[in-house]
Protein backbone atom coordinates (compact mmCIF):
# COMPACT_ATOMS: atom_id res chain seq x y z
CA UNK A 1 0.00 0.00 0.00
CA UNK A 2 2.73 2.44 1.48
CA UNK A 3 4.37 1.71 -2.01
CA UNK A 4 1.17 2.18 -4.47
CA UNK A 5 1.45 5.91 -2.44
CA UNK A 6 5.28 6.85 -3.03
CA UNK A 7 4.45 5.66 -6.80
CA UNK A 8 1.36 7.92 -7.29
CA UNK A 9 3.16 10.69 -5.29
CA UNK A 10 6.37 10.48 -7.61
CA UNK A 11 3.69 10.76 -10.58
CA UNK A 12 1.76 13.87 -9.50
CA UNK A 13 5.27 15.19 -8.83
CA UNK A 14 6.40 14.01 -12.24
CA UNK A 15 3.55 15.01 -14.25
CA UNK A 16 3.98 18.50 -12.12
CA UNK A 17 7.28 19.16 -13.78
CA UNK A 18 6.61 17.87 -17.15
CA UNK A 19 3.87 20.11 -17.07
CA UNK A 20 5.99 23.31 -15.69
CA UNK A 21 8.52 21.96 -18.20
CA UNK A 22 6.04 22.44 -21.13
CA UNK A 23 4.70 25.96 -19.68
CA UNK A 24 8.12 27.08 -20.07
CA UNK A 25 8.67 26.02 -23.56
CA UNK A 26 5.39 27.79 -24.49
CA UNK A 27 6.44 30.94 -22.48
CA UNK A 28 9.65 30.85 -24.70
CA UNK A 29 8.01 30.02 -28.10
CA UNK A 30 5.31 33.38 -27.12
CA UNK A 31 8.70 35.62 -26.32
CA UNK A 32 10.14 34.37 -29.42
CA UNK A 33 7.40 35.45 -31.62
CA UNK A 34 6.69 38.82 -29.72
CA UNK A 35 10.16 40.34 -28.28
CA UNK A 36 11.24 42.91 -30.52
CA UNK A 37 7.84 43.05 -32.55
CA UNK A 38 5.27 43.52 -30.00
CA UNK A 39 6.37 45.17 -26.97
CA UNK A 40 2.75 44.80 -24.99
CA UNK A 41 2.65 41.63 -25.59
CA UNK A 42 6.24 40.77 -24.73
CA UNK A 43 6.41 42.20 -21.39
CA UNK A 44 3.51 39.97 -20.60
CA UNK A 45 5.46 36.68 -21.43
CA UNK A 46 8.61 38.04 -19.81
CA UNK A 47 7.02 38.43 -16.48
CA UNK A 48 4.99 35.18 -16.90
CA UNK A 49 8.50 33.56 -17.09
CA UNK A 50 9.87 34.95 -14.46
CA UNK A 51 7.38 33.08 -11.91
CA UNK A 52 9.15 30.49 -13.43
CA UNK A 53 12.58 31.37 -11.01
CA UNK A 54 13.38 28.52 -8.97
CA UNK A 55 14.32 26.45 -12.35
CA UNK A 56 15.99 29.19 -14.12
CA UNK A 57 19.46 29.73 -14.02
CA UNK A 58 20.91 32.75 -12.51
CA UNK A 59 22.14 33.36 -16.42
CA UNK A 60 18.93 33.06 -17.79
CA UNK A 61 16.68 34.88 -15.22
CA UNK A 62 19.48 37.74 -15.98
CA UNK A 63 18.95 37.79 -19.64
CA UNK A 64 14.80 37.84 -19.25
CA UNK A 65 15.38 40.76 -17.46
CA UNK A 66 17.40 42.29 -19.47
CA UNK A 67 14.89 41.69 -22.41
CA UNK A 68 12.17 42.98 -20.31
CA UNK A 69 14.48 46.14 -19.68
CA UNK A 70 14.55 46.12 -23.63
CA UNK A 71 10.50 46.13 -24.14
CA UNK A 72 10.16 49.00 -21.83
CA UNK A 73 12.92 50.84 -23.79
CA UNK A 74 10.62 50.24 -26.57
CA UNK A 75 7.72 52.10 -24.88
CA UNK A 76 9.63 54.84 -23.69
CA UNK A 77 9.29 54.58 -19.92
CA UNK A 78 12.70 55.46 -18.87
CA UNK A 79 11.80 54.22 -15.31
CA UNK A 80 11.07 50.57 -15.80
CA UNK A 81 13.37 50.29 -18.36
CA UNK A 82 16.45 51.28 -15.76
CA UNK A 83 14.48 49.13 -13.25
CA UNK A 84 14.51 45.81 -15.14
CA UNK A 85 18.41 46.71 -16.81
CA UNK A 86 19.59 46.88 -12.86
CA UNK A 87 17.81 43.70 -11.48
CA UNK A 88 19.59 42.09 -14.64
CA UNK A 89 22.98 43.41 -13.74
CA UNK A 90 22.52 42.07 -9.86
CA UNK A 91 21.54 38.56 -11.45
CA UNK A 92 24.19 38.40 -13.13
CA UNK A 93 26.92 40.11 -10.87
CA UNK A 94 29.76 36.73 -11.34
CA UNK A 95 29.19 36.51 -14.95
CA UNK A 96 31.24 39.01 -16.91
CA UNK A 97 30.11 37.65 -20.54
CA UNK A 98 26.56 38.07 -19.55
CA UNK A 99 26.70 41.66 -18.18
CA UNK A 100 28.83 42.63 -21.19
CA UNK A 101 25.88 41.64 -23.45
CA UNK A 102 23.57 43.53 -20.96
CA UNK A 103 24.78 46.69 -20.77
CA UNK A 104 25.13 46.96 -24.79
CA UNK A 105 21.50 46.33 -24.63
CA UNK A 106 21.01 49.00 -22.03
CA UNK A 107 22.95 51.33 -24.16
CA UNK A 108 21.29 50.41 -27.24
CA UNK A 109 17.84 51.26 -25.18
CA UNK A 110 19.23 54.68 -23.74
CA UNK A 111 20.26 55.76 -27.37
CA UNK A 112 16.74 54.89 -28.69
CA UNK A 113 15.06 56.82 -25.86
CA UNK A 114 18.17 59.77 -26.76
CA UNK A 115 19.57 59.46 -23.37
CA UNK A 116 22.89 59.56 -24.81
CA UNK A 117 24.84 60.53 -22.02
CA UNK A 118 23.85 57.05 -20.25
CA UNK A 119 24.26 55.41 -23.36
CA UNK A 120 28.23 55.95 -23.30
CA UNK A 121 28.07 55.44 -20.08
CA UNK A 122 26.45 51.71 -19.93
CA UNK A 123 28.26 50.69 -23.20
CA UNK A 124 32.00 51.80 -21.52
CA UNK A 125 30.81 48.90 -18.84
CA UNK A 126 29.73 46.57 -21.54
CA UNK A 127 33.66 46.53 -23.14
CA UNK A 128 34.74 46.70 -19.69
CA UNK A 129 33.12 43.32 -19.08
CA UNK A 130 33.39 42.12 -22.75
CA UNK A 131 37.53 42.67 -21.93
CA UNK A 132 37.34 41.00 -18.57
CA UNK A 133 35.42 37.80 -20.04
CA UNK A 134 38.05 37.82 -22.73
CA UNK A 135 35.47 38.06 -25.52
CA UNK A 136 36.58 40.06 -28.38
CA UNK A 137 33.87 39.97 -30.81
CA UNK A 138 31.45 41.27 -27.85
CA UNK A 139 34.54 44.15 -27.50
CA UNK A 140 33.75 44.81 -31.50
CA UNK A 141 29.85 44.55 -30.87
CA UNK A 142 30.32 47.28 -28.19
CA UNK A 143 32.37 49.58 -30.91
CA UNK A 144 29.24 49.21 -33.16
CA UNK A 145 26.74 50.60 -30.27
CA UNK A 146 29.27 52.91 -29.29
CA UNK A 147 28.82 54.10 -33.35
CA UNK A 148 25.36 53.63 -33.38
CA UNK A 149 24.88 56.56 -30.56
CA UNK A 150 27.03 58.73 -32.33
CA UNK A 151 24.98 58.15 -35.95
CA UNK A 152 21.73 59.13 -33.63
CA UNK A 153 23.86 62.28 -32.55
CA UNK A 154 24.69 63.08 -36.12
CA UNK A 155 27.88 62.50 -35.12
CA UNK A 156 28.90 60.82 -37.98
CA UNK A 157 32.50 61.33 -38.36
CA UNK A 158 33.17 59.50 -35.05
CA UNK A 159 30.10 56.34 -35.82
CA UNK A 160 32.36 55.93 -39.03
CA UNK A 161 35.58 55.87 -36.79
CA UNK A 162 34.15 53.52 -34.02
CA UNK A 163 32.85 51.05 -36.85
CA UNK A 164 36.35 51.02 -39.34
CA UNK A 165 37.77 49.72 -35.29
CA UNK A 166 35.39 47.13 -35.08
CA UNK A 167 35.79 46.16 -38.62
CA UNK A 168 39.75 45.88 -37.93
CA UNK A 169 39.00 44.05 -34.95
CA UNK A 170 36.87 41.31 -36.38
CA UNK A 171 39.59 40.71 -39.25
CA UNK A 172 42.44 40.32 -36.59
CA UNK A 173 40.17 37.32 -34.77
CA UNK A 174 38.75 36.30 -37.72
CA UNK A 175 35.06 36.82 -36.92
CA UNK A 176 33.29 36.87 -40.63
CA UNK A 177 29.60 37.47 -38.96
CA UNK A 178 30.64 40.25 -36.96
CA UNK A 179 32.17 41.94 -39.23
CA UNK A 180 29.86 41.55 -42.13
CA UNK A 181 27.40 43.58 -39.28
CA UNK A 182 29.69 45.85 -38.80
CA UNK A 183 30.19 46.88 -42.30
CA UNK A 184 26.11 47.07 -42.82
CA UNK A 185 26.57 49.79 -40.04
CA UNK A 186 29.24 51.47 -42.36
CA UNK A 187 27.04 51.06 -45.05
CA UNK A 188 24.22 52.78 -42.80
CA UNK A 189 26.60 55.70 -41.89
CA UNK A 190 27.31 56.38 -45.31
CA UNK A 191 23.59 56.91 -46.28
CA UNK A 192 23.79 59.00 -42.69
CA UNK A 193 25.94 61.59 -44.24
CA UNK A 194 24.37 61.60 -47.87
CA UNK A 195 27.25 59.43 -49.45
CA UNK A 196 25.06 57.26 -51.38
CA UNK A 197 27.14 55.78 -54.01
CA UNK A 198 29.57 54.32 -51.24
CA UNK A 199 26.62 53.11 -48.79
CA UNK A 200 25.53 51.28 -52.15
CA UNK A 201 28.63 49.93 -53.10
CA UNK A 202 29.23 48.23 -49.87
CA UNK A 203 25.71 46.90 -49.74
CA UNK A 204 26.01 45.63 -53.33
CA UNK A 205 29.44 44.16 -51.76
CA UNK A 206 27.94 42.70 -48.89
CA UNK A 207 24.41 41.68 -49.48
CA UNK A 208 25.20 37.77 -50.61
CA UNK A 209 27.69 37.53 -47.64
CA UNK A 210 24.44 38.96 -45.49
CA UNK A 211 22.34 36.51 -46.86
CA UNK A 212 24.74 33.11 -46.45
CA UNK A 213 26.62 33.89 -43.24
CA UNK A 214 23.46 35.85 -40.78
CA UNK A 215 19.77 34.76 -40.37
CA UNK A 216 17.58 34.93 -42.78
CA UNK A 217 15.77 38.33 -41.25
CA UNK A 218 18.52 40.79 -41.42
CA UNK A 219 19.20 39.69 -45.18
CA UNK A 220 16.18 41.31 -45.49
CA UNK A 221 16.47 44.15 -43.32
CA UNK A 222 19.82 45.19 -45.55
CA UNK A 223 17.86 44.90 -48.62
CA UNK A 224 15.45 47.42 -47.25
CA UNK A 225 18.31 49.59 -46.12
CA UNK A 226 19.86 49.24 -49.57
CA UNK A 227 16.49 50.28 -51.62
CA UNK A 228 16.59 53.54 -49.38
CA UNK A 229 20.20 54.39 -50.68
CA UNK A 230 18.81 53.43 -54.54
CA UNK A 231 16.09 55.82 -53.80
CA UNK A 232 17.92 58.33 -52.56
CA UNK A 233 19.81 57.70 -55.86
CA UNK A 234 17.16 58.33 -57.96
CA UNK A 235 17.02 54.65 -58.83
CA UNK A 236 13.25 54.30 -58.11
CA UNK A 237 12.43 50.91 -60.30
CA UNK A 238 14.84 49.25 -58.70
CA UNK A 239 14.46 50.59 -55.40
CA UNK A 240 10.53 49.35 -55.56
CA UNK A 241 11.54 45.70 -56.62
CA UNK A 242 13.90 45.54 -53.77
CA UNK A 243 11.25 47.23 -51.48
CA UNK A 244 8.55 44.71 -52.86
CA UNK A 245 10.91 41.29 -51.89
CA UNK A 246 11.86 42.59 -48.63
CA UNK A 247 8.00 43.47 -47.93
CA UNK A 248 6.77 39.94 -49.71
CA UNK A 249 9.28 38.31 -46.76
CA UNK A 250 7.76 40.71 -43.87
CA UNK A 251 4.01 39.59 -44.63
CA UNK A 252 4.70 36.16 -45.35
CA UNK A 253 6.54 36.36 -42.18
CA UNK A 254 3.84 37.57 -40.25
CA UNK A 255 6.34 40.48 -38.78
CA UNK A 256 3.79 43.77 -39.10
CA UNK A 257 6.19 45.89 -37.76
CA UNK A 258 8.22 45.63 -41.09
CA UNK A 259 5.71 45.22 -43.21
CA UNK A 260 3.79 48.34 -42.33
CA UNK A 261 7.47 50.09 -42.72
CA UNK A 262 8.45 48.97 -46.06
CA UNK A 263 4.75 50.50 -47.48
CA UNK A 264 5.68 53.84 -45.75
CA UNK A 265 9.12 53.53 -47.33
CA UNK A 266 7.27 52.66 -50.47
CA UNK A 267 4.62 55.52 -50.06
CA UNK A 268 8.22 57.82 -49.75
CA UNK A 269 9.08 56.70 -53.34
CA UNK A 270 5.94 58.03 -54.85
CA UNK A 271 5.91 61.10 -52.67
CA UNK A 272 9.51 62.46 -53.22
CA UNK A 273 10.61 60.43 -56.24
CA UNK A 274 7.71 59.75 -58.68
CA UNK A 275 5.53 62.57 -57.63
CA UNK A 276 2.52 60.38 -57.95
CA UNK A 277 0.66 61.53 -54.65
CA UNK A 278 -2.78 59.98 -54.76
CA UNK A 279 -0.47 56.29 -54.75
CA UNK A 280 1.73 57.77 -52.25
CA UNK A 281 -1.37 58.85 -49.63
CA UNK A 282 -2.57 54.95 -50.60
CA UNK A 283 0.93 53.46 -49.27
CA UNK A 284 0.77 55.74 -46.57
CA UNK A 285 -2.69 55.34 -45.48
CA UNK A 286 -2.03 51.19 -45.16
CA UNK A 287 1.17 51.78 -43.38
CA UNK A 288 -0.29 54.43 -40.97
CA UNK A 289 -3.18 52.53 -39.93
CA UNK A 290 -1.41 48.82 -39.24
CA UNK A 291 1.29 51.28 -37.42
CA UNK A 292 -1.72 52.90 -35.54
CA UNK A 293 -2.92 49.77 -34.69
CA UNK A 294 0.33 48.12 -33.34
CA UNK A 295 1.62 51.64 -31.63
CA UNK A 296 4.58 50.76 -33.85
CA UNK A 297 7.75 52.78 -33.10
CA UNK A 298 7.59 53.93 -37.14
CA UNK A 299 4.15 55.48 -36.06
CA UNK A 300 5.15 59.27 -35.78
CA UNK A 301 7.90 59.46 -38.20
CA UNK A 302 5.26 57.72 -41.06
CA UNK A 303 2.96 60.21 -39.95
CA UNK A 304 5.63 63.35 -40.61
CA UNK A 305 5.12 61.70 -44.72
CA UNK A 306 1.43 61.05 -44.39
CA UNK A 307 0.54 64.63 -43.97
CA UNK A 308 2.86 65.56 -46.64
CA UNK A 309 1.43 63.65 -48.77
CA UNK A 310 -2.01 64.50 -47.70
CA UNK A 311 -1.51 68.11 -47.94
CA UNK A 312 -0.36 67.66 -51.44
CA UNK A 313 -3.47 66.12 -52.53
CA UNK A 314 -5.30 69.15 -50.80
CA UNK A 315 -7.20 66.85 -47.97
CA UNK A 316 -7.00 68.91 -45.44
CA UNK A 317 -9.77 66.58 -43.15
CA UNK A 318 -8.21 63.60 -43.62
CA UNK A 319 -4.65 65.43 -42.48
CA UNK A 320 -6.51 66.84 -39.01
CA UNK A 321 -8.32 64.01 -38.41
CA UNK A 322 -4.62 62.45 -38.24
CA UNK A 323 -3.20 64.90 -36.09
CA UNK A 324 -5.95 64.54 -33.74
CA UNK A 325 -5.69 61.11 -33.52
CA UNK A 326 -1.69 61.51 -32.77
CA UNK A 327 -2.54 63.87 -30.30
CA UNK A 328 -4.60 61.72 -28.35
CA UNK A 329 -1.91 59.28 -28.25
CA UNK A 330 0.48 61.71 -27.68
CA UNK A 331 -1.16 62.86 -24.35
CA UNK A 332 -1.90 59.01 -22.86
CA UNK A 333 1.85 58.17 -23.40
CA UNK A 334 1.43 55.91 -25.65
CA UNK A 335 3.92 56.73 -28.47
CA UNK A 336 7.92 56.11 -28.57
CA UNK A 337 10.12 58.44 -30.96
CA UNK A 338 12.97 60.78 -30.12
CA UNK A 339 13.23 64.24 -30.13
CA UNK A 340 14.32 64.74 -33.99
CA UNK A 341 11.20 63.26 -35.54
CA UNK A 342 9.18 65.48 -33.24
CA UNK A 343 10.40 68.34 -34.37
CA UNK A 344 9.82 67.12 -38.14
CA UNK A 345 6.50 66.30 -36.52
CA UNK A 346 5.22 70.00 -35.41
CA UNK A 347 7.17 71.18 -38.59
CA UNK A 348 4.79 69.17 -40.43
CA UNK A 349 1.63 69.77 -38.18
CA UNK A 350 1.89 73.31 -38.54
CA UNK A 351 1.98 73.83 -42.28
CA UNK A 352 -1.38 71.33 -41.84
CA UNK A 353 -2.62 74.53 -39.30
CA UNK A 354 -1.55 77.04 -41.91
CA UNK A 355 -3.48 75.48 -44.77
CA UNK A 356 -6.53 75.33 -42.99
CA UNK A 357 -6.05 78.90 -41.66
CA UNK A 358 -5.73 78.48 -38.02
CA UNK A 359 -2.42 80.63 -38.12
CA UNK A 360 -2.72 81.16 -34.48
CA UNK A 361 -2.60 77.00 -33.78
CA UNK A 362 0.63 76.98 -36.80
CA UNK A 363 2.79 80.04 -34.72
CA UNK A 364 2.31 77.93 -31.38
CA UNK A 365 3.56 74.88 -33.52
CA UNK A 366 6.70 76.50 -34.13
CA UNK A 367 7.63 77.96 -31.74
CA UNK A 368 7.33 74.57 -29.95
CA UNK A 369 9.68 73.53 -32.42
CA UNK A 370 12.43 75.71 -32.66
CA UNK A 371 12.44 75.45 -28.29
CA UNK A 372 12.85 71.39 -29.01
CA UNK A 373 15.54 71.93 -31.78
CA UNK A 374 16.99 74.02 -29.35
CA UNK A 375 16.84 71.82 -26.58
CA UNK A 376 18.43 69.05 -28.93
CA UNK A 377 21.25 71.24 -29.97
CA UNK A 378 22.44 72.07 -26.18
CA UNK A 379 22.39 68.54 -25.10
CA UNK A 380 24.34 67.59 -27.73
CA UNK A 381 26.73 70.17 -27.36
CA UNK A 382 26.52 69.05 -23.57
CA UNK A 383 27.16 65.74 -24.62
CA UNK A 384 30.22 66.62 -26.77
CA UNK A 385 31.19 68.43 -23.86
CA UNK A 386 31.70 65.96 -21.52
CA UNK A 387 33.29 63.21 -23.72
CA UNK A 388 35.94 65.96 -24.30
CA UNK A 389 36.44 66.59 -20.67
CA UNK A 390 36.54 62.95 -19.96
CA UNK A 391 38.68 62.36 -22.84
CA UNK A 392 41.10 65.31 -21.16
CA UNK A 393 40.86 63.59 -17.61
CA UNK A 394 41.98 60.34 -19.17
CA UNK A 395 44.52 61.33 -20.71
CA UNK A 396 45.68 63.81 -17.93
CA UNK A 397 45.54 60.83 -15.61
CA UNK A 398 47.63 58.81 -18.03
CA UNK A 399 50.06 61.26 -18.15
CA UNK A 400 49.84 61.70 -14.56
CA UNK A 401 50.31 57.87 -13.93
CA UNK A 402 53.09 58.04 -16.58
CA UNK A 403 55.24 60.80 -14.39
CA UNK A 404 54.26 59.04 -11.01
CA UNK A 405 55.35 55.11 -12.72
CA UNK A 406 58.80 57.71 -13.43
CA UNK A 407 59.39 58.73 -10.37
CA UNK A 408 58.77 55.18 -8.33
CA UNK A 409 61.54 53.57 -11.09
CA UNK A 410 63.93 56.58 -9.93
CA UNK A 411 63.42 56.01 -6.60
CA UNK A 412 63.75 52.71 -7.14
CA UNK A 413 67.24 52.93 -8.74
CA UNK A 414 68.15 55.50 -5.65
CA UNK A 415 67.53 52.67 -3.15
CA UNK A 416 68.79 49.92 -5.29
CA UNK A 417 72.25 52.11 -5.86
CA UNK A 418 71.52 53.29 -1.51
CA UNK A 419 71.87 49.83 -1.10
CA UNK A 420 74.75 48.60 -3.17
CA UNK A 421 77.06 51.71 -1.33
CA UNK A 422 75.82 50.13 1.86
CA UNK A 423 77.24 47.12 1.17
CA UNK A 424 79.97 48.51 -0.03
CA UNK A 425 80.49 50.24 3.14
CA UNK A 426 79.92 47.03 5.46
CA UNK A 427 82.35 44.89 2.94
CA UNK A 428 85.26 47.85 3.01
CA UNK A 429 84.28 48.05 6.85
CA UNK A 430 84.96 44.59 7.29
CA UNK A 431 87.99 44.63 4.94
CA UNK A 432 89.42 47.05 7.55
CA UNK A 433 88.27 45.54 10.28
CA UNK A 434 90.00 42.20 9.25
CA UNK A 435 93.18 43.41 8.60
CA UNK A 436 93.13 45.64 11.51
CA UNK A 437 92.72 42.38 13.47
CA UNK A 438 95.32 40.31 11.26
CA UNK A 439 98.21 43.17 11.58
CA UNK A 440 97.36 43.32 15.20
CA UNK A 441 97.72 39.47 15.27
CA UNK A 442 101.24 39.20 13.38
CA UNK A 443 102.28 42.73 15.11
CA UNK A 444 101.82 40.11 18.52
CA UNK A 445 103.37 37.19 17.63
CA UNK A 446 106.49 39.61 16.69
CA UNK A 447 106.71 41.09 20.02
CA UNK A 448 106.29 37.26 21.61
Amino acid sequence: MKKGVLALLFAVLAYGTYGQEKNIDTLFEKIDRTYGQTPDSAKVYLHQLLRYSPQLSDSLIARTNSKLGTTFGQLMIVDSTRFYYQRAVEKAQDIPRVLGDIYKQWAQSERIMSNFDKAFEVVDLSEKYYRESNYMPGVGLAYIERASSYSYMSKHKEAMEWLKKAIVLFDEIDEEKNKVFAEQELANSYVNTGEFEFARDLYEAILPDVKSNTAVINYYFTLTNYAYCLSRLGVYDKAEASYGEALKFFKDNNNETFHYYVLSKLGEIYLYGKKDYRKAVTYFSSAYRGMLRIRSVYLKSTTVDYLSALRQIGDMETAMEVVNQIERLDRANSLQYSDEIQVSYLERIKEIYSGTGNYKKALETLEKANQLRDSIDRKKDKIELNRIQEQYQNEYQRKENDILKDHNQLLERQNQNRNIIIVLVVVLSLIVVIAVIYGYQKQKKKVA
